[in-house]
């Protein structure tokens, strides 16, 4: 599976490229060490979630896809954008 990396529409990101550590991301502004822990306790557990997956005008903090199942995982930390796009 190849998914666009945000704001780099061009560039794909696979699986194969991910590692144990939270990877390079377009915007890591946007990235939160809560993040990061789940990306690395997930890679242990041996799930590969992939990080700041665009959906139209939305990213992702994780998308997980197996077949027809998608799964979209957003993490609320110390700081926290609603719906609106408000702080």
């Amino acid at each position: 599976m190849a998914v666009m990396v945000p704001n780099k529409p061009l560039t794909t990101l696979s699986l194969d490229d991910l590692g144990p550590e939270y990877p390079t991301v377009s915007n890591p502004e946007q990235v939160s060490e809560w993040e990061k822990n789940f990306y690395c306790a997930l890679y242990r557990q041996g799930i590969r979630p992939i990080p700041q997956y665009a959906v139209e005008k939305y990213v992702l903090d994780f998308a997980l896809s197996q077949g027809d199942c998608k799964l979209n995982i957003e993490i609320d930390g110390e700081r926290s954008i609603s719906y609106s796009g408000n702080n």
